[in-house]
């Protein structure tokens, strides 16, 4: 609803009729020139409406919000922005996609650059771009790749495929169908890997496990580091099960006691 004030009615009659609309108000010339710009400041009478500047088939549904162009694009958020793109939705205060395809901003300050079917969920989330792609934590990270989510508080995950990054400050780096379950802990690349025990790190490799807290596997096939501190160090099917034990390649050894290096 657009009201210009004009003659022939006084400034409060046309701003109690605005009061229960919503648009944007304009204050033009008349002779009750002061009067509705005084009322409506008095009744904290501030609306503006959302911008569409170009595209097709664009909306701008939150108060303050814009669609910059693209086609079907939705900003639904107060304040929110999208730019390009087709089939874009903004619904948090502040939320932003750049383009890309059916991508969905659902929370505060959320951001997507670019990319296909990605949703951000959490505050301050990013999914910078990629396919199918899910931040559902505050301050969570997914770079790109595909299918990948970033559901721990500050998670990250850089790329590749079908990785999930659920410990808070968790990270996993790349490979296929990694997951950094632990607090802190972290994946960089392999494939089907678990870090599972706070700060665990596991370096490549292809089903290898990490769970106890701080433990590492630098890659190779099966390992499991169990114990606090271990280390597997390459290899297949190795084993560290005491508290700073150590295997250093090889198959099928296991690191038993306290501080023990196999082999």
């Amino acid at each position: 609803v657009m009201l210009n004030r004009g003659g022939g009615t006084s400034g409060q009659g046309i701003a109690q009729g605005i009061h229960k609309r919503r648009g944007t108000v304009r204050a033009g010339g008349g002779v009750f020139g002061r009067a509705l710009p005084q009322y409506i400041q008095q009744k904290e009478l501030f609306i503006e409406d959302g911008v569409v500047s170009g595209g097709q088939g664009n909306t701008a549904s939150g108060d303050y919000a814009s669609v910059s162009g693209g086609q079907s694009n939705t900003a639904n958020g107060n304040y929110s922005a999208v730019t390009g793109g087709h089939f874009n939705t903004t619904s948090g205060r502040y939320a932003s996609i750049a383009g890309g395809q059916t991508n969905t901003a659902n929370d505060n300050y959320t951001v997507i650059s670019g990319g296909q079917n990605n949703t951000a969920y959490g505050t301050h989330a990013v999914v910078s771009g990629g396919q199918s792609n899910t931040t559902d934590a505050p301050w969570s990270v997914v770079s790109g790749g595909q299918n990948n989510t970033a559901e721990g508080l500050y998670s990250v995950v850089s790329g590749g495929r079908g990785n999930t990054a659920v410990g808070e400050g968790s990270t996993v780096g790349g490979g296929d169908d990694n997951l950094a379950e632990g607090v802190a802990s972290s994946v960089y690349g392999g494939q089907e890997n678990i870090a599972s025990g706070t700060g665990a790190v596991i370096l490549a490799g292809n089903d290898n496990t990490a769970s106890g807290g701080f433990a590492v596997v630098t890659g190779g096939t099966a390992h499991s580091a169990v114990g606090n501190f271990s280390v597997v160090v390459g290899g297949l099917t190795n084993t560290a099960l005491g508290t700073s034990s150590v295997v250093l390649g090889g198959q099928s050894n296991t690191a038993t006691n306290p501080i023990e290096v196999t082999p």
